[in-house]
């Protein structure tokens, strides 16, 4: 990325994150003003005659490394839906929120033996097959399949 300016020209080879607001400033030969906030925007054009129209709600699919995929939220299927439901309680939480922090989930699955794994036929789906299954039908179908 380059900065030009009145008889000036400076390569930034690590993007713009690097141009200090003073150097721009200094530069275009003023200040550089601050954007508005979002709600000011929108109440300039609200002023304007502008108005809101909903979007309609656009799915999705982003593929992710099967490691970076957090453990369940709601785990429905497991034998031990309610031990986590209790667990989640313990921690001072409510286990039908949508708001239960990773680190509380994956405590609860660490504890976990390998036989109550083995146990449970929730635990014993191949999710490596699952996800790699995933990833083929979105690569097919788009990450917008809804355009």
């Amino acid at each position: 990325m380059s900065f030009e300016g009145p008889g000036m020209r400076r390569v930034f080879p690590n993007g713009r994150g690097e141009v200090p607001r003073s150097e721009i400033s200094r530069t275009i030969g003023r200040p550089l003003d601050l954007l508005p906030s979002p709600g000011e925007v929108l109440e300039g054009a609200f002023a304007a005659g502008g108005r809101l129209t909903p979007a309609p709600r656009l799915t999705r699919y982003i593929i992710l490394p099967v490691d970076a995929v957090p453990p369940p939220l709601s785990p429905f299927k497991c034998a031990y839906r309610e031990r986590f439901k209790e667990f989640i309680l313990s921690k001072g939480l409510d286990p039908d929120s949508a708001d239960i922090p990773v680190q509380v989930r994956e405590e609860f699955y660490a504890q976990l033996t390998e036989d109550e794994y083995r146990a449970c036929s929730y635990h014993q789906a191949n999710w490596r097959s699952i996800a790699g299954e995933s990833v083929r039908i979105i690569r097919k179908i788009g990450e917008y399949p809804s355009r």
